[in-house]
């Protein structure tokens, strides 16, 4: 007996048995591909970006680096934006990594401050276009995400 795991409407996954030489069909495959489940893969994959970017601003606080900008040479606001984000993007993504409604919001506020801080030409990093461009789309991949799983819920 071969077990395949399904995700049921209510958003829960199940063991399903199928006997031997049972098969899948495609058109199974993608009945139980849902928006739910593209979300929490969106929201596992963005909990170890946001870490590894918590991270990178832990080494300038330290300044683990020398390749990386000194905490002490900054300006106050380059300061106050890698303090800021050292805090709350590895919070964010304790909370992506779990789905919850926080960690969502901790995640837009963190891409918020980040290209603002950008924008502003405040940002500890050097590549000021490309992450605020990332940011922006994975904001509103995130945004879509959310939207998709949630009309996903109220049909099914």
């Amino acid at each position: 007996m071969r077990h395949v795991m399904r995700q049921n409407r209510d958003g829960e996954i199940v063991v399903v048995d199928l006997k031997p030489g049972e098969v899948l069909a495609g058109a199974e495959i993608l009945r139980a591909w849902r928006w739910s489940t593209v979300l929490l893969w969106f929201l596992r994959t963005m909990a170890v970006v946001w870490l590894a970017k918590g991270l990178l601003n832990w080494a300038i606080l330290l300044g683990v680096s020398p390749r990386l900008p000194q905490l002490a040479t900054l300006p106050r606001p380059m300061q106050a934006i890698a303090i800021f984000l050292s805090v709350v993007q590895p919070m964010a993504a304790v909370g992506l990594w779990l789905a919850t409604g926080w960690g969502g919001v901790l995640f837009l506020a963190t891409c918020i401050v980040e290209t603002s801080a950008l924008a502003l030409g405040v940002a500890p990093h050097a590549s000021r276009g490309l992450i605020g461009v990332v940011d922006c789309a994975l904001a509103a991949a995130y945004v879509f995400l959310v939207w998709r799983a949630r009309g996903e819920r109220r049909r099914g």
